[in-house]
């Protein structure tokens, strides 16, 4: 297999929307609103936040797609599980190893910046995608706890983006 095709799957193990979904709620979550962004966010804490948000959310969809792969072979047999160009063990290592990096960086930043809430809800945020995924929770296929998983990842957004915004004023300010 061509090495782009390896890195495109990996990338993109999520769906084609997955990625550029995530990296707009980063943006929207750091930059309290996009109108914001540019002359708000020092360029360390936007990269560290768009990373941790890219490698916790592409584990989640990595770890989604391990345990759909039989209905994604019927529904989506294109994708990297279904078509066997990624073998499902392989899926759930870099699902862990994705989710383990976000929330070491989500670590680092908070210890960095003194935002200690930030980790607990990001830990939280992490531990909502593997119950939606994973038996024996599975709770998108419980109906109204799927839906309320989805409320729960909204509001743990807005706290994050709180906690952002605090910080973005605290280096105005600085």
């Amino acid at each position: 297999m061509k090495p782009v095709q390896v890195v495109k799957d990996h990338l993109l193990i999520g769906g084609n929307s997955a990625l550029v979904a995530w990296v707009f709620f980063c943006l929207v979550v750091v930059s309290e609103g996009v109108v914001a962004f540019v002359p708000v966010i020092p360029l360390g804490i936007l990269v560290t936040a768009v990373m941790a948000c890219a490698f916790t959310a592409n584990g989640i969809y990595a770890l989604n797609a391990y345990y759909d792969v039989e209905t994604d072979r019927i529904n989506k047999p294109g994708r990297p599980l279904p078509s066997g160009r990624m073998t499902p063990q392989h899926a759930l290592n870099y699902a862990q190893g994705l989710m383990a990096l976000g929330l070491l960086i989500a670590l680092g930043a908070s210890a960095l910046t003194g935002q200690s809430l930030m980790v607990t809800l990001w830990t939280i945020f992490t531990l909502l995608g593997i119950a939606y995924s994973m038996p024996p929770l599975k709770l998108k296929a419980r109906h109204i706890l799927g839906n309320l998983c989805f409320a729960a990842f909204t509001t743990i957004t807005m706290f994050i983006h709180s906690l952002w915004g605090d910080l973005c004023n605290y280096w105005r300010l600085a």
